[in-house]
């Protein structure tokens, strides 16, 4: 493997691991440091030796697209071995990722053509620079797409039902690429077709990620939608028991002056009997009074204070 394809793997590689790192580097398993290490090697390493074959062995589309998957199945086993999240999580993810290592290259090798008058056939020093540079002016977009859009979706969102079918997505983009988009940039490229340099690719890398851009805000829009209709669920409970306090609160104001209303007249009653001096009367009074509290006390029906309590308010 020559400095040239060492530089360019890296260039390739080298943004899609950071993307990744600063976007889960909380989020990664203990050891964390071990982790991030073990996974990092393995998958520079991978996408090293896949870019080794890419310059050195004829490749047809079919065959690209066998190596490609295979490198995205690696990654998304280090990726979730790494980080936790679910098989579809995982290949979500590692599928933008490797969707931004394709738009570098097309981008990359478009400047090339407009400044060689031809495709790369294998790493040069133009190709190198064009790379860094469209690497450096898109790196913080696509950062800022994982933090805001991805990771909230993935955090949110692991048991949703749309990760068991979103890897339709990311399969669908990599066919497309290599079947449609790859052969473009063959250097035997027919001058018949040379015009579709630059438009069908730049219509394939912002047509894939306004796709995803797309399925992630749908995602994050619907999280946030359950996330309220919970919320008002909770609010009209609360609310109904709340209600529900205030009518016992006022049945107990109501009972309670009912309560003063009749010993008023209790009081009124043994008054007259002291100012007629019937004390008789006013004795008799009192124990019928007496017998009358003793029949509101409450009857234990059963042992069970449930069941007891309510036997109790229906008697």
């Amino acid at each position: 493997m020559t400095p040239d394809i060492i530089i360019s793997a890296l260039l390739f590689i080298l943004p899609c691991i950071l993307i990744l790192f600063l976007t889960f580097s909380d989020h990664l398993r203990t050891p964390t440091h071990a982790t991030a290490a073990f996974s990092i090697s393995c998958f520079m390493i991978i996408d090293m030796a896949a870019t080794y074959i890419y310059y050195t062995k004829p490749l047809t589309a079919w065959t690209m697209i066998l190596l490609s998957f295979v490198a995205m199945l690696a990654g998304v086993v280090l990726f979730r071995a790494a980080s936790g999240y679910s098989f579809a999580q995982s290949l979500f993810s590692v599928a933008i990722v490797m969707c931004y290592t394709d738009s570098i290259y097309i981008f990359s090798s478009q400047f090339h053509y407009i400044a060689a008058g031809r495709l790369p056939d294998g790493p040069s020093t133009l190709h190198t620079v064009s790379t860094l540079a469209i690497s450096l002016a898109t790196f913080p977009f696509v950062l800022l797409l994982f933090k805001r859009l991805l990771r909230p979706a993935l955090d949110a969102t692991e048991s949703l039902a749309f990760w068991r079918i979103s890897w339709g997505i990311p399969l669908c983009s990599r066919l497309l690429y290599y079947l449609t988009i790859f052969p473009i940039f063959s250097p035997n490229l027919p001058t018949s077709v040379q015009s579709d340099i630059y438009s069908t690719p730049t219509l394939w890398s912002i047509f894939t990620f306004f796709t995803y851009v797309i399925a992630l805000k749908m995602v994050t829009e619907t999280t946030k939608n359950a996330r309220l209709q919970e919320e008002l669920h909770i609010s009209e409970t609360q609310f109904a028991a709340q209600l529900k306090q205030s009518e016992m609160i006022q049945q107990r104001i109501e009972e309670t002056m009912r309560i003063r209303h009749d010993f008023r007249h209790t009081l009124i009653a043994l008054q007259a009997c002291l100012d007629s001096k019937d004390y008789d009367g006013m004795g008799e009074f009192i124990n019928n009074y007496i017998c009358s509290l003793d029949s509101l006390r409450p009857t234990a029906y059963c042992d069970n204070p449930v069941v007891n309590a309510i036997i109790s308010y229906y008697a």
